[in-house]
């Protein structure tokens, strides 16, 4: 069974007025104002963040200077690796076989290309040649390790407005990672191209090519920039007070602000006084007509 909201006593099925049989306070209405005004407190909060967080995803693609240079920047890395970062010839009997330490080579090798696997894998074996050939493949390693990088680079720069802090600083470490797998095909390519070029009788050649030093670069600058942004954040234009009310927001809906305790408007601003003009305006002007009418009645009444 409910209960009357002002005396706390039960209501029975059969007590349907709105008035409360005990006290006689209207049920319906009870509490009217404070809950009206607990919706408008709530409505001018949750409007405020509402705006805050449109700003902040709108300055998470066109904001800064810095964030445009992300946006145009952010898929670069992951075209630095279409280069590869050294090319290796295998010169066999009935022809020859080219191998390159870049996306477009590891594509074949992880599509499961069967005859390729088994001839790279039979040549690393090699008591001759299996040190260019074991070199070559941690360049295939750390090519795969490279995409991946720059996938994870390019998806939390993409989703930073949600956080351009945070997020930007995701971006980076994993750019970071990127640079260093760059630095290490690096290495191993002059490696492998020098291994390559002392075998005899030119079965192997190897050319070092700049992909990885291209590579290298791409992520760096990548990584540079992420952790620049998130150092520096963004900076939005936001509405008078919106700011105030976001902040008050997010407490709110962590249960650290009671409604009741605010005032209405919760915050004050230039619009907000205006508007509170315009109203005190139309009272007094009402306020004046109704004294004007209440004047004339009382001198068109006979004395």
């Amino acid at each position: 069974m409910s209960q009357c909201p002002n005396c706390k006593k039960r209501l029975r099925i059969i007590d349907w007025r709105p008035q409360c049989p005990h006290c006689g306070v209207n049920v319906v209405m009870f509490g009217f104002e404070d809950r009206f005004y607990q919706d408008a407190k709530r409505a001018e909060l949750s409007m405020g963040a509402w705006r805050v967080r449109k700003k902040t995803y709108g300055a998470g693609f066109k904001g800064a200077l810095l964030v445009k240079l992300r946006l145009i920047l952010m898929i670069v890395p992951l075209v630095s690796l279409l280069m590869p970062s050294a090319v290796l010839t295998v010169n066999l009997p009935f022809g020859a076989q080219t191998f390159q330490a870049g996306l477009l080579g590891v594509i074949p090798m992880l599509s499961g290309n069967s005859a390729l696997i088994s001839l790279f894998t039979s040549a690393a074996k090699a008591p001759v040649f299996g040190t260019v050939f074991q070199n070559f493949g941690l360049l295939f390693i750390c090519m795969a390790a490279m995409a991946v990088f720059a996938v994870f680079a390019l998806f939390f720069a993409f989703i930073s407005f949600f956080s351009i802090k945070h997020l930007s600083r995701v971006a980076g470490v994993f750019a970071s990672l990127g640079a260093f797998a760059a630095l290490a095909s690096l290495v191993i390519a002059i490696l492998c191209v020098g291994a390559g070029n002392n075998a005899a009788d030119g079965f192997v050649q190897a050319k070092f090519t700049y992909g990885a030093l291209l590579s290298l670069i791409c992520f760096s600058g990548f990584a540079v920039l992420n952790f620049v942004i998130a150092r520096k954040g963004v900076t939005i234009q936001a509405q008078e007070g919106d700011l105030e009310r976001s902040k008050l927001w997010k407490q709110y809906k962590k249960g650290e602000l009671d409604l009741d305790t605010l005032p209405y408007p919760v915050v004050e601003t230039a619009e907000t006084r205006a508007h509170e003009a315009h109203i005190a305006a139309l009272i007094a002007e009402n306020e004046s007509h109704d004294a004007a009418a209440k004047s004339q009645s009382e001198e068109g009444e006979p004395s």
